[in-house]
């Protein structure tokens, strides 16, 4: 590059430091919009008396590039873990019914979504609902 333009003077990229404090909540809810799901799985279990057992997680996933992001995040809510999931990924996962009820569904009810993700989070809630009765 010097030798395409030797009369611009070189410059240091600035150190990338990323803020330790909290992430906006709001900023939360439009990353889930957009990279984030809400999910009601089922796995195979033998023990239980239908052969499956329902199991929620709210779940990011992002390049290892932005795994502050995720970290942040993880700090934020107070809840989930972070996993490698290959190809240059990794997921910020919360499981657990519990963990959900406690702190998913209150900070994403107080932080809303509009729009489509405001409807698969409502029925995502619905379903939660169904669990806590032990309906499932």
């Amino acid at each position: 590059m010097k030798a395409a333009f030797p009369n611009l003077p070189s410059v240091d990229s600035p150190k990338f430091s990323p803020s330790v404090e909290d992430l906006n909540p709001n900023w939360i809810v439009g990353f889930t919009k957009g990279d984030g799901s809400f999910t009601l799985g089922f796995r195979n279990r033998k023990d239980f008396s239908l052969g499956a057992t329902c199991f929620p997680l709210w779940k990011i996933t992002q390049h290892k590039r932005d795994i502050i992001l995720l970290e942040c995040i993880k700090t934020s809510l107070d809840c989930g873990s972070i996993s490698d999931v290959g190809r240059d990924s990794f997921d910020l996962t919360v499981y657990g019914l519990l963990t959900i009820t406690d702190k998913v569904i209150p900070f994403f009810t107080d932080y809303q979504f509009h729009g489509a993700k405001a409807l698969d989070f409502r029925d995502f809630c619905k379903g939660i609902d169904i669990m806590n009765q032990r309906g499932h």
